[in-house]
């Protein structure tokens, strides 16, 4: 099954407010139904911030070039130890990757057709 990669730059100025970790540059993918089910699984009833960040990290595929997964707890590590303003962008870049753009959200309403039987 071939996937779709997004590859991003991380502002230098943003790895200075920093934890441990300084990020240049990260790779999400799509998820799948199935990763989508399992990382709401993952979040155990923590609330919709919860889900959205297993989500994430769900998505992220590589940072700084290293794959990060996980199954190895890599994908855990490194999110946890991003800056806030860096796992801000990467929920950004999830929201966008995983949200049809505005056209199509519209034009999808607008085909709306009602009946009664």
């Amino acid at each position: 099954m071939s996937r779709t990669n997004y590859e991003y730059s991380i502002d230098p100025n943003l790895n200075i407010i920093q934890g441990e970790c300084q990020v240049d540059s990260l790779s999400m993918v799509e998820l799948t139904i199935e990763q989508q089910l399992d990382a709401t699984k993952r979040a155990k009833g923590g609330g919709g911030e919860q889900i959205v960040i297993e989500h994430v990290k769900a998505s992220l595929a590589a940072v700084n070039g290293k794959p990060v997964t996980l199954a190895d707890g890599s994908a855990d590590s490194v999110f946890g130890k991003m800056s806030a303003q860096v796992r801000d962008l990467i929920v950004c870049a999830y929201q966008e990757i995983h949200t049809a753009p505005e056209a199509a959200r519209a034009s999808f309403m607008l085909s709306k057709k009602i009946t009664v039987r």
